[in-house]
């Protein structure tokens, strides 16, 4: 059951999309510096956060 209105499901997607885009970015530089895979661990965070704010808002919760 939906319990957010329309302006909560555009703020839940444009967060997540704004983390994917920070997730995906961070990355790259991550892959062009050669930083070391433990580094590549915290990549999880913006991720995580990018996919909750893409389900919350695929969801309408």
């Amino acid at each position: 059951m939906a319990n957010i209105g329309a302006r909560g499901i555009r703020q839940r997607r444009i967060t997540g999309v704004v983390w994917l885009v920070l997730g995906v970015a961070a990355l790259i530089v991550m892959l062009v510096t050669h930083a070391p895979r433990g580094a590549r661990l915290w990549l999880a965070i913006p991720f995580a956060l990018a996919a909750l704010g893409l389900l919350q808002a695929r969801a309408k919760t």
